[in-house]
């Protein structure tokens, strides 16, 4: 896959001319529900699925026993 393509899988951000507040309340509502929806994602997830980089060359995570504390996804929704 090209590179472009891998770096702006849905296209270059492209700015609204305007923006309603119909739209901001949307983009409110599509961020107070992300974190739950990313938790339901990844609920049934081996950890072999969640350390593989997006891309190749792409970077890794620590294993989940690491000093650091594990994994951010662990850090923010504990098992």
């Amino acid at each position: 896959m090209e590179k472009q393509t891998l770096n702006y899988p849905i296209g270059e951000y492209q700015p609204a001319e305007s923006i309603s507040s119909g739209q901001k309340q949307e983009w409110i509502n599509a961020l107070e529900h992300a974190p739950a929806k990313l938790k339901q994602a990844v609920r049934a997830m081996s950890d072999s699925q969640l350390d593989t980089p997006y891309r190749e060359g792409g970077m890794e995570c620590p294993p989940s026993g690491s000093p650091s504390g594990g994994q951010p996804h662990e850090r923010l929704y504990p098992v």
